[in-house]
């Protein structure tokens, strides 16, 4: 005999407009505690969630020189790459993840809410 299974699934799509980067440049406050040296201008140039070279807007805020310095000294993508994880890794430590301005980061974390929620 099969016991039959009753599994309700739900699913959520959120994708992060452009770049993830988006999601780390919407807490300017981590940004700064995360990189004290941070180029407060080149935040104020950003407009939350466009499509303009996003990471590359990232480099210009928290890398000495910003991205055309660190175009010229990366050997390769993997390295940008590498720097990327590590800013990611060092930001995330001080966001605020109820205080973001980006859309797209408060559109997904309203949906792992609705899927929390649904799950007590």
């Amino acid at each position: 005999m099969r016991d039959k299974l009753e599994l309700s699934i739900q699913v959520f799509f959120c994708i992060a407009i452009e770049e993830m980067e988006a999601w780390l440049l919407g807490d300017n406050e981590a940004l700064i505690k995360a990189f004290p040296s941070t180029r407060r201008q080149a935040l104020q140039n950003y407009k939350q969630d466009s499509i303009v070279g996003t990471w590359e807007s990232l480099a210009d805020a928290i890398y000495k020189g910003g991205v055309l310095k660190l175009k010229k000294e990366a050997n390769s993508y993997f390295e940008i790459g590498k720097l990327k994880c590590l800013w990611a890794r060092e930001i995330g430590v001080y966001m605020d993840i109820r205080n973001n301005n980006s859309p797209s980061f408060r559109y997904f974390v309203s949906k792992l809410d609705l899927l929390c929620n649904d799950c007590d």
